[in-house]
């Protein structure tokens, strides 16, 4: 009896703290990132990687899937994505 008890109590406590520790909150990436071929490598002279740069111009795609099927079927080299992510404090 007292070990039906014990393992009674030990579900519902269970059962309590997973109710508690909600899981951790996420934010999807993979959408809305600015992508510009570099086919004449000059990203880095430039400094397409400062916060400054302006990348209004440049098109916007999805991570996780191939830049050929987002507008780029012929690029064979190197390209730049960037995005700005809001972290909220909770």
């Amino acid at each position: 009896m007292k070990t039906k008890t014990a393992l009674i109590l030990l579900i519902v406590l269970l059962a309590i703290s997973c109710v508690k520790n909600e899981s951790p909150k996420t934010i999807d990436l993979s959408k809305n990132w600015k992508f510009s071929p570099d086919e004449q490598n000059a990203g880095i002279s430039e400094e397409w990687f400062s916060l400054h740069f302006d990348d209004s111009q440049w098109d916007t795609i999805e991570a996780g899937k191939d830049w050929e099927v987002q507008g780029y079927p012929d690029l064979d080299g190197y390209g730049w994505y960037r995005k700005i992510v809001e972290i909220p404090a909770d």
